[in-house]
């Protein structure tokens, strides 16, 4: 039996108590001015961030499906 998905790693807690991934994928620092400039929406931020926590650390690369980023959401709550 394998273990879980390279993008499913178990998280460790830093001195101080954060709750940090051992191994990730470096995010580009610019990518909070093309945020604020427009150029992405919250929306697409959000899909960029959950790609990168599911990559592999040692390739970079995602193996997922707009099906797997789905599921990665919390439920949508039904409104009247």
């Amino acid at each position: 039996m394998q273990g879980p998905p390279a993008g499913d790693r178990p998280t460790a807690l830093r001195s101080g108590g954060a709750n940090v991934k051992e191994h990730f994928v470096p995010i580009r620092t610019s990518i909070s001015e093309d945020l604020l400039r427009g150029d992405i929406s919250a929306f697409e931020f959000g899909v960029y961030i959950i790609v990168h926590l599911q990559a592999d650390y040692g390739t970079g690369i995602w193996s997922g499906s707009a099906p797997r980023i789905l599921n990665s959401a919390p439920p949508r709550s039904e409104t009247p």
